[in-house]
C-alpha cells in the first residue's frame, strides 16, 4: 500500500476536517507528473480520492484527472454525464449541441467495444432545460448496461476543452471512478457523484474542502 513519509499541512482544510492532501513524492512516488492523493482521517491507508495533473499541447495546457475507489452505476454516470454537460454548457458558454456527441469505450461480455454516443436534450439544442436526458449509442443502451464491466465517454470538442468520465461497473471492490477535464473547474454533478459512490463516507464539509484545495491545485487558466 502506500508508504507515508511526511503530509503536507495545507491550510485550506478546516482544523476539524477528516480528509488530509498529500503529494504523491510525499508517499514515496516518484512521478513525472504532479499528483496528489486526499487521505481520510490522515490514514495512509484510506486514500479516497486521486488528483493528477497532465501537460499537454507543449505545457500550455493541463489535464486534470481525478479518480477514485467507488461503485456506480451505468444509468448513474450516463446521467451524471448529461448534468455534466449541462454545467458545462452554461457556464463555458457553449451550446448542448457542442457538447453531446463522443466516443464510448466499453468492455463487455469479454470484448472490447468503441462505438459512438450522442445525447438526446429535450426542447432547443441551445438552451440548457430541464427534463429527462436520452444517452444514444450504436451497439449499446442502458437497459443492458448490467451487463457492462467498464465504460468510458470521450465528449467531442475542441483542444481547450477536454471532458472524459470512466467507471469500473462489475461492482468489486477495486472498481474505480474517474473524471478528466481541462479549463475549468470541477462541474457539480461530478462532485455529487464522487460523495455519493466513494467506497468511503465523504461528509458536505469534506467534499467543499476537497473541491476548494482541487482548484488551489488546479492549473486552470486565471479568468476560466
Amino acid at each position: 500500500m502506500f508508504h507515508l513519509n511526511s503530509y503536507l499541512n495545507d491550510p485550506g482544510f478546516p482544523e476539524e476536517s477528516m480528509i488530509e492532501l498529500v503529494h504523491r513524492r510525499d508517499l514515496g512516488f516518484e512521478d513525472e507528473f504532479e499528483g496528489y492523493v486526499f487521505l481520510k482521517e490522515n490514514h495512509r491507508q484510506r486514500p479516497v480520492l486521486q488528483f493528477h495533473l497532465y501537460k499537454y499541447d507543449s505545457g500550455k495546457n493541463y489535464l486534470h484527472t481525478l479518480f477514485w475507489r467507488g461503485r456506480t452505476t451505468f444509468e448513474e454516470i450516463t446521467q451524471c454525464l448529461t448534468e455534466t454537460i449541462k454545467e458545462v454548457a452554461k457556464t463555458k458558454k457553449r451550446t448542448l449541441s457542442e457538447l453531446s456527441s463522443g466516443s464510448l469505450y466499453v468492455a463487455q461480455n469479454n470484448t472490447f467495444e468503441s462505438v459512438r454516443f450522442e445525447v438526446k436534450f429535450p426542447g432547443d439544442d441551445d438552451e440548457v432545460g430541464e427534463g429527462a436526458v436520452q444517452v444514444k449509442h450504436g451497439l449499446i443502451d442502458a437497459q443492458v448496461g448490467q451487463t457492462i464491466a467498464f465504460a468510458r465517454f470521450d465528449v467531442k470538442s475542441d483542444d481547450e476543452l477536454s471532458i472524459i468520465l470512466w467507471a469500473d461497473l462489475h461492482g468489486g471492490d477495486a472498481a474505480e471512478v474517474g473524471f478528466s477535464f481541462s479549463n475549468l473547474d470541477v462541474p457539480t454533478p461530478i462532485l455529487f457523484l464522487f460523495q455519493s459512490t466513494c467506497f468511503e463516507e465523504i461528509t458536505s464539509d469534506e467534499l467543499e474542502a476537497i473541491n476548494r484545495n482541487i482548484w488551489d491545485h488546479s492549473r486552470v487558466p486565471v479568468g476560466v
